[in-house]
């Protein structure tokens, strides 16, 4: 924003702008002369004083705090102060002070250099009016966390211990950060943040590992495999805890054990956090990296100058090898880019005899040295940071005996900075301090990290459960959860969303309890979706039992905090300033802090001013360094408010008539930021700040009255709201007049003392409220209509307005002997035919009933007299519930009430008495003479009725006396939204046009309409005007060549049944002459609010000359279009153009700027009067129509295959009355495979969903879920989302196992879900268009345009017109062939949208090609059928010479599956599904051979004739009988334990034996025995591969397939199978026979004539020989068996030459050819097995391509589920009966034991990750340990072990 140029001077400094300078500058010669004595004290002064001023005795303009120098006012008034928001100029304030009490008080500027209005620090050398250059100002602060509108700087000012001391708040966000900056220790140096807990579980970490302490005691290894070096003081805990204990009791179970766990920062931390440290880790990384890269670089380059020897001996390999190598070892470090983990961290818990301990690996290289040894945060308030460099600070609790340790890490920064504002402290700088500086904090953190900061059920419900005291739980007994309880007098939830269901759910039942049984205020931000009208959220703005916050801006914050400038922002206008740089006197504004039109926040004696009748502080304010301005009246009456609602906050009324706000607060400030963000400070709005300025000043208020009850205090806080307040910054836009600011601010007093003045305090009078005589009055009685507007407006927009501790704590002090303030009352409504009474305790009809009247409706509700049944009880908050006193309380209750309306439109008796038991009484409710148009708020208001000669309880002392009438004990909120609408019909408006709308910074100018019941959507237009219409003036249209410009908001409202309030919010940026426009969807039927807002940042009054709304309706039906499987057509789909029907339309049009002519044409439309209100128009024609259907998504079906239910651990879940809360776990299995033969390992966008539970938190019936975690087939966690459904990129290659958790306390509620199906939404890569055709064959057969009926031009290329009336209809074809990728199942079903776009043009001009903008979505299902999923299934052929053919063809079939088994087989014709499983898949190309047998024998049955041999018929039949038990021996062998191993084989060999004696060369029986003797041996590497990788082995115990509470046998047993990682201990340790191994294969080899078959594949056949391709495909299968023979020989000589290598030189891999030389060990010993392995290879080789797959071109920091690897699971192409990762390790063992281990490394780099893989890739995983350590990248290796301890976790992680 450009300053005007006449300021442009004066802009370089920093003062207040006011119309008393021009006093000022008159002054008398004492001031002027002062100004010498005030300069030279100021350079003294300003060092020490804060901001102060003298402005208490002098009548304030405009903005001042933000612009004083304090020096100045220090030398003025003798260093005393004011820091107020709005404090006077000093030059001016101080000269009229001075003339007035005959001081002569001195100040820098006064009768020399002026000052202007800007929040700039002074340019240093800038030239002045006096010649001189100014020098720099300290910066205002006051105004950074707004203390002064609440009354909280003038009371502390005054009673400084009562700044939070003895209060502690509750902070219910992301978690709060013990160490930053102002949340260290409080005002009087206790610790501020007394405990921290993680109630999501995101932090959680199993203690799945136990540790081995080394031989010397000083060391164990830890989950990652790091070396962890004990400390002496860890050392002594753990022998205090394991030495015998002095009374002789057992000492505890874990005593001596030190647990282990790992936590990875990409869980802990939060997002922006982790996203820092990856970048950092990577340059760290790649300055590593880039000096080996250069070394290998420069070796490769000497290497290649090297001149290669000639010929083919060993010299020449040698430099092959070599050259190869550094090739590989470059390739290796280009791809290795960055890290592939993020930090890892191993976790250690012992027991030291009286508590666990817990010390966290920070260090990432096991230096326990500098780690603290920690505990339950809240015994020491000790916590940790994971590095100078993250400096992210943790705590830790440790939970279910010892298993689980959570670390307590900040989710966000959002948590810190509302602790900030609660109760920061800054000893340094205390005028930066938050609200209740003395307080002090609990952190219940709720934002789940795993979710990036999202509430989630089991959040709350576990952070209430904590605010719960003990005696809640069960009191027969001890506390369950006392060593994790916390106490708390005041809870702060900034969180929340919209919500269909107000006051409903059991989030909501819980808040109930607390707030009325455990005794804690808790308050909520009522939301950000505002400007329009019920738009509060949950649980803030439509809970009973909260206060829901609102925020506003105050002047000073927006200039302080925001840098605005003040001119445009306070003032009409910019440029509205005189040519000295001040504005003019008439148009100025006082800073008004009145609450009801009298003395505000700051108490004192009025006094007479010269201009004004101005508050004189009392002595006790005076003598402080208060901060508040004093209330005053100028001469022209206007007034600044204490600030201006925020655009964004959320305003009511709740959805059931309640009022939504309660109070309002600051809604901005400069606080406290989490350490990790490197900023000591962060500016934030909204109302996630608002609710802690209103809790901290709640925490103050109950450190001064600490002993008072919720109830009592709720009323005194919303009776005692300052009303300060006001809807902008000013009342005068640029266009039309409208009411003076007075007249704005006094309208909100008048609703407080109108309401008030009927029943006076409840004592000496009783005074009839006023009533209006007017026929429409206003919605606050005695008011104008616009101030009627005003105040309905900062109703729902503020509450009972700004929260006010002086005031607050004023009336409890007037009120202290009431007891009637300590009782609540339970208020709802219902009409007049329902009669049950509500009960204020423990009834279930207290949720989900109308707590207020809302009338919306544009229908007979608006038009006629509604009558409506209160329903009224209520209880003492200050007595236990369920309690003697409470009984009696209810027995003895008699209460007389008086009940005021406060508007003549409402109607309620004159009063009612109430009994214990709760009473009913009616109220009418009359809108007829009501503005259409406009909102209208009323209330009745109930009173203690006073009794005679009672007399008014009177308290003094510093705080000021209540000088206004008794608050209400109760309200019930009226509200009636009046839609503008047309007589006859439906009501409905087809056209709206509003003129002159008057816009200010911060206002907000709503128009009400009811659309039309055909109506779909609108289109919305603004029009700014001239210069002289939207500025109010030319001259203002640009300021130094800028275009002035204003920024509005528009949203539209509607209150749809079943849906959250809301509606779309669109942002124009209008200039002179402007236009903007936008079409938004719309609820036909349904009034329509359109809420015309200019952001309260939008510096300048400006008024829109026009607001243009015009009504369609293009409907499409059916709304949701569902074709079923097998269908090649859509059925019908009609597009009706709907508006208008049955002739012309009417344009209701309306000027905004005379409500008197609004009111009169709105009430004519309604009446059907003719006025010029009303014109005929042409119905519009829906011009450049256009449809799109497209697919987007697939969505599967999967039904649960586990479901169990578990009592959750009593330490962190228990309900009050010891209720415990089960859980519900249900799991599915998710496969995600293709057809696809490239093993691409492409990636889709998988989201889990429940219909029904999904979308709801605080109004949902359980008490936490659906929570949604998806695991890889590792078990890592690779996903979680809670009931918003997330998308999470899922490899197509992958199993991945969904576990959903559900809680609630009713285990039979939790069983109705056990069968509970998951539906997958699946993203597809590219949206699939499906074509639109005129008839159901056209579109069957997708015809052309020459086709029957063709395609239709409703597409984004050619578009249809569509006449009043008109309706076109279509057909969708099916998608075509090939568009569905390959991952699509049969069954699954295509979900997509039918997209509606249209132009709204009478000419129907529209450009090819138009943007489709989704106006109206229309759901769309498609079932897949499995023509379109690309599914097979044999299709019979027709023989052409009858059944005889067919008989030959079943004959044929038949013997080709005997020979089969009795010949020459395939290796994969005699594998087992299982042995497959373990070590190898099934060949493609072959049968499955477990069903074979008993197909082969009833072949040989049918086969059976007179000529064969009987004894030969039972030798077959024995041969195959035993060859089928033998398949199932190794059946059984593979899924047994392996120590029943050795059983098997023999059982094996006996049977096999016997056969072979038969059968020598029977390949297949000899192939079975080869898999049986491998996979043994294959099983036990495994299980070494598993304990190097300190996790399960797949041969012992699988991953807990249950993580339960309480006597969960089966996670007991997981831990006790796991080994010590450090220990090596292999389930069945024997090693493996791997001479047996070959031996076998040897045997399957010598079985094959391999030179015939060589000869064979020498040949081509033909292919028209039958004969020839028959024995082909026989030949195959013995070429097939040979390889796998080949291969698996290979892989054992490969395992014995690995040994001979470790035993020779102590390393798996041989000499390094990139070693730097030296002393290497010999390798002689292993040479004979070295070369034994080479001739395996190249015997192999010779029959298959033995190559690895190649490496991915995806950096390594890529997706592990899109980086390009190859599932190792997959089949290798070319070598039978091995996976992708058996050849890749043979390869890799080839090149590792010939030296090369970059060559090895590489040819494992084309793997996919474990993430993929699965376990069959934790020997790949562990042989890239080995290969990183050979060659010396000692950083790699660590990173490999860090991401391979988060890859393959031990324990399922638990939600």
């Amino acid at each position: 924003m450009s300053r005007p140029a006449s300021a442009a001077a004066a802009a370089a400094v920093v003062a207040a702008p006011t119309a008393l300078a021009a006093t000022a500058t008159a002054a008398a010669p004492a001031a002027a002369a002062a100004a010498a004595a005030a300069t030279t004290a100021s350079a003294t002064a300003s060092a020490t004083a804060t901001t102060t001023t003298a402005a208490a005795t002098a009548s304030p303009r405009r903005l001042a705090a933000a612009f004083v120098a304090p020096a100045a006012v220090a030398a003025a008034r003798g260093g005393v102060g004011h820091g107020s928001t709005f404090v006077p100029p000093a030059a001016a304030v101080v000269a009229k002070a001075a003339r007035r009490s005959g001081r002569r008080s001195t100040v820098a500027g006064v009768g020399g250099r002026r000052r202007a209005a800007t929040p700039a620090v002074m340019v240093a050398g800038a030239a002045t009016a006096g010649g001189g250059p100014r020098e720099p100002l300290p910066l205002p602060t006051n105004g950074l966390l707004p203390k002064d509108a609440t009354g909280v700087s003038e009371y502390l000012a005054a009673h400084a211990n009562h700044d939070g001391r003895g209060v502690t708040v509750a902070v219910l966000d992301t978690g709060v950060d013990p160490g930053a900056a102002g949340l260290r220790r409080t005002s009087d140096g206790r610790v501020k943040v007394v405990d921290i807990i993680d109630c999501t579980a995101s932090g959680d970490v199993p203690l799945s590992g136990r540790g081995v302490v080394s031989a010397d005691g000083r060391s164990l290894t830890g989950i990652t495999g790091r070396t962890l070096q004990l400390t002496n003081e860890m050392r002594a805990l753990a022998a205090r805890g394991a030495a015998p204990t002095a009374d002789g009791t057992a000492v505890h179970h874990a005593a001596g054990e030190w647990r282990l766990g790992v936590a990875s920062a990409a869980r802990l931390f939060p997002s922006g956090l982790a996203s820092r440290i990856s970048a950092e880790r990577r340059v760290a990384w790649e300055a590593i990296h880039r000096d080996k890269l250069a070394d290998i670089r420069r070796r490769k380059a000497a290497h290649a100058a090297v001149t290669p020897p000639t010929g083919g001996g060993a010299s020449a390999k040698a430099y092959k090898l070599l050259k190869e190598e550094l090739a590989a070892a470059e390739a290796l470090l280009v791809q290795a880019n960055a890290p592939t983990s993020a930090a890892v961290y191993d976790v250690v818990a012992f027991w030291d005899g009286t508590r666990w301990r817990v010390v966290v690996d920070t260090s990432e290289a096991g230096d326990l040295s500098a780690c603290p040894v920690l505990e339950d945060y809240r015994v020491a308030q000790r916590y940790g940071s994971f590095g100078d460099r993250e400096r992210v600070h943790f705590g830790v609790n440790v939970y279910d005996d010892g298993t689980v340790v959570s670390v307590v890490v900040e989710s966000g920064y959002h948590g810190t900075h509302v602790a900030g504002i609660v109760a920061g402290h800054y000893p340094d700088a205390p005028e930066r301090n938050g609200v209740a500086p003395g307080a002090q904090i609990v952190s219940l953190k709720i934002g789940d990290s795993r979710i990036d900061g999202m509430e989630t059920h089991q959040g709350l419900v576990r952070a209430l459960a904590h605010l719960l005291p003990a005696s809640l739980e069960d009191p027969s007994v001890p506390p369950h959860a006392a060593q994790h309880k916390v106490v708390a007098q005041v809870a702060n939830m900034s969180y929340g969303e919209a919500t269909p269901l107000p006051n409903t759910g059991r989030v909501v039942q819980l808040l109930t309890v607390l707030a009325r049984e455990a005794g804690v205020l808790f308050l909520s931000s009522a939301g950000n979706a505002g400007p329009g009208l019920s738009t509060v959220g949950a649980p803030g703005g439509t809970t009973d039992a909260v206060i829901g916050v609102g925020a506003y801006v105050t002047p000073g914050l927006a200039t302080q905090a925001y840098s605005l400038l003040p001119d445009g922002l306070v003032y009409p206008s910019p440029g509205a300033l005189c040519a000295d740089g001040y504005p003019p006197a008439p148009e100025g504004l006082s800073a008004g802090l009145t609450g009801g039109g009298v003395a505000g926040p700051t108490s004192g004696v009025r006094v007479k001013s010269e201009r004004a009748d101005v508050i004189a502080p009392t002595a006790a304010v005076v003598a402080s360094a208060s901060s508040t301005a004093p209330a005053a009246e100028e001469e022209d009456g206007d007034e600044l408010p204490l600030g201006v609602p925020y655009t964004f906050t959320s305003r009511g009324p709740c959805a059931d008539g309640s009022l939504g706000v309660c109070i309002s607060a600051p809604g901005g400030a400069v606080a406290a930021s989490s350490s990790w963000m490197l900023r000591k400070k962060l500016l934030l709005n909204g109302t996630s700040m608002s609710c802690p300025s209103a809790a901290g000043a709640a925490a103050l208020v109950l450190s001064a009255r600490p002993s008072t009850s919720v109830a009592r205090l709720r009323r005194a806080i919303e009776n005692g709201a300052a009303t300060g307040l006001r809807p902008a910054f000013f009342g005068t836009a640029a266009g039309p007049p409208s009411s003076s600011p007075k007249e704005l601010s006094l309208s909100m007093a008048a609703a407080r003392i109108d309401n008030g003045a009927g029943v006076g305090n409840g004592t000496e009078r009783v005074v009839k409220a006023p009533v209006a005589s007017a026929t429409r009055a206003s919605s606050i009685t005695g008011g104008t209509r616009d101030s009627a507007l005003t105040a309905s407006e900062m109703a729902f927009s503020a509450g009972f307005g700004s929260i006010s501790v002086p005031r607050t704590i004023a009336y409890l002090d007037a009120y202290a002997q009431c007891v009637e303030e300590d009782w609540r009352f339970a208020v709802s409504v219902t009409d007049s035919s329902q009669r049950a009474i509500i009960r204020a305790r423990g009834s279930s009809r207290e949720y989900g009933r109308g707590r207020g009247v809302y009338l919306r409706a544009g229908g007979h509700e608006c038009r006629s007299v509604s009558k409506w049944l209160v329903h009224l009880d209520v209880a003492d908050d200050a007595l236990p519930d369920r309690s003697a006193a409470a009984a009696e309380m209810a027995s003895d209750l008699e209460l007389d009430i008086s009940l005021i309306p406060s508007a003549p439109w409402i109607s309620a008796p004159a009063g009612v008495r109430l009994y214990g038991g709760g009473r009913q009484f009616p109220i009418s409710v009359d809108p007829t003479g009501l503005t259409p148009g406009r909102m209208h708020y009323g209330e009745v208001a109930g009173y203690l009725a006073p009794s005679a000669g009672a007399v008014r309880p009177h308290v003094t002392g510093n705080i000021q006396d209540w000088a206004e009438p008794r608050g209400p004990l109760f309200r019930v909120p009226v509200t009636v939204v009046k839609p503008l609408l047309l007589a006859g019909g439906d009501g409905g408006v087809g056209s709206l046009v509003v003129e002159n709308l008057p816009l200010t910074p911060g206002g907000v100018v709503r128009t009400f309409v009811l659309p039309p019941a055909a109506a779909t959507f609108a289109r919305v237009a603004l029009t700014a005007g001239t210069a002289d219409e939207f500025l109010g003036s030319a001259g203002v249209a640009s300021a130094d060549g800028v275009i002035a410009a204003r920024t509005v908001q528009l949203h539209a409202v509607q209150l749809v049944p079943g849906s959250a309030p809301g509606g779309p919010r669109h942002v124009f940026t209008l200039s002179p002459d402007g236009v903007g426009s936008v079409v938004i969807p719309v609820n036909g039927g349904i009034t329509m609010e359109l809420a015309l807002a200019q952001l309260w940042s939008s510096a300048g009054a400006c008024t829109v000359r026009r607001l243009e709304v015009t009504f369609s309706g293009l409907s499409v039906s059916p709304s949701m279009l569902s074709v079923g499987a097998g269908a090649v057509a859509s059925p019908c789909v009609l597009l009706t153009n709907q508006l208008p029907q049955g002739g012309s339309s009417r344009r209701l049009t309306l000027d905004a700027s005379d409500e008197t002519a609004y009111a009169a044409a709105a009430e004519a439309a309604e009446r059907g009067t003719a006025g010029l209100s009303l014109a005929s128009e042409t119905p519009p024609v829906l011009a450049g129509v256009g449809v799109k259907a497209s697919i987007t998504h697939a969505t599967r079906v999967l039904p649960p295959a586990l479901a169990v239910i578990t009592a959750l651990p009593r330490d962190r879940d228990l309900l009050p009355d010891a209720r415990c809360i089960y859980q519900l776990e249900l799991e599915y299995t998710l496969s995600l495979s293709t057809s696809e033969s490239n093993g691409a390992n492409s990636g889709v966008d998988v989201s889990v969903l429940f219909p029904g539970l999904n979308l709801a938190v605080y109004n949902a019936e359980v008490e936490g879920g659906p929570y949604v975690m998806v695991y890889d087939s590792n078990g890592k966690l690779v996903h979680t989302s809670d009931i918003y459904p997330s998308f999470a990129s899922l490899s197509v290659k992958g199993t991945y196992t969904i576990r959903a958790f559900v809680r609630h306390e009713q285990v039979g509620l939790l069983e109705t879900l056990t069968e509970m199906c998951a539906t997958i939404s699946m993203k597809l890569a590219s949206a699939i268009s499906l074509e639109p055709y005129g008839s159901a064959h056209a579109a069957a057969l997708a015809a052309g345009d020459g086709g029957v009926g063709g395609k239709l031009a409703i597409s984004s290329s050619g578009r249809a017109t569509l006449a009043p009336g008109a309706a076109l209809a279509f057909w969708l074809a099916q998608p075509k062939k090939g568009s569905l990728p390959k991952w699509v199942a049969t069954g699954d079903n295509l979900v997509g949208n039918l997209v509606v776009d249209r132009v709204l043009a009478p000419d129907g001009a529209v450009r090819s090609g138009t943007t489709f903008t989704g106006l109206a979505q229309y759901g769309l299902t498609w079932a897949v059928s499995p023509t379109m999923s690309g599914e097979k299934s044999p299709k019979a052929e027709r023989a052409p010479s009858g059944p005889a053919v067919a008989k030959s063809a079943a004959t044929t079939k038949a013997g080709e599956v005997s020979e089969k088994v009795t010949g020459q087989t395939t290796s994969t014709d005699t594998a087992t599904d299982s042995a497959a499983a373990v070590d190898k898949p099934s060949t493609p190309n072959a049968a499955a051979a477990t069903d074979a047998p008993e197909v082969a024998a009833v072949a040989d049955v049918k086969d059976t004739g007179k000529d064969k041999d009987v004894a030969s018929w039972v030798a077959s039949q024995l041969s195959d009988a035993r060859v089928g038990v033998m398949k199932k021996l190794v059946k059984e062998a593979n899924g047994a334990n392996l120590s029943d191993a050795p059983t098997h084989l023999a059982r094996f060999t006996a049977l096999a034996d016997a056969h072979l004696a038969e059968k020598a060369n029977d390949s297949a029986v000899l192939l079975m025995r080869l898999q049986l003797v491998d996979s043994v041996a294959q099983r036990r590497v495994a299980a070494a591969a598993a304990a190097a990788l300190g996790v399960l082995s797949p041969d012992a115990v699988v991953l807990a397939p249950i993580a339960g509470g309480e006597g969960d046998e089966g996670g007991a047993r997981a831990n006790s199978v796991v080994p010590p990682p450090s220990s090596g201990t292999v389930v069945g340790s024997d090693a493996p026979d791997w001479a047996a191994v070959i031996a076998a294969a040897d045997g399957v080899v010598d079985a094959i004539d391999v030179a015939a078959l060589a000869a064979h594949f020498g040949t081509r056949v033909n292919a028209d020989d039958e004969s020839a391709v028959a024995e082909r495909k026989r030949q195959d299968t013995t070429r097939s068996t040979l390889i796998e023979a080949l291969f698996r020989k290979a892989r054992a000589a490969a395992a014995v030459a690995t040994a001979a290598m470790v035993a020779a030189c102590g390393s798996t891999v041989g000499p390094p050819l990139l070693s730097d030389g030296g002393d290497a060990a010999s390798t002689d010993g292993a040479a004979a097995d070295v070369a034994a392995f080479e001739e395996a290879f190249i015997a192999l080789a010779a029959w298959a391509d033995v190559s690895a797959p190649a490496p991915g071109s995806a950096p390594a920091s890529s997706p592990p589920a899109v980086s390009g690897g190859v599932p190792g699971v997959k089949a290798h192409a070319s070598v039978s009966g091995a996976t992708v990762v058996d050849v890749a390790l043979l390869v890799s063992a080839r090149e590792r034991l010939r030296g090369c281990p970059a060559t090895a490394l590489r040819a494992l780099a084309g793997l996919a990750s474990p993430a993929v893989g699965g376990r069959a890739l934790a020997a790949a995983t562990v042989e890239r340990f080995a290969l990183l350590a050979a060659l010396g990248w000692t950083d790699a290796e660590a990173d490999a072990r860090a991401a391979a301890a988060v890859a393959f976790p031990k324990f399922w992680e638990r939600y």
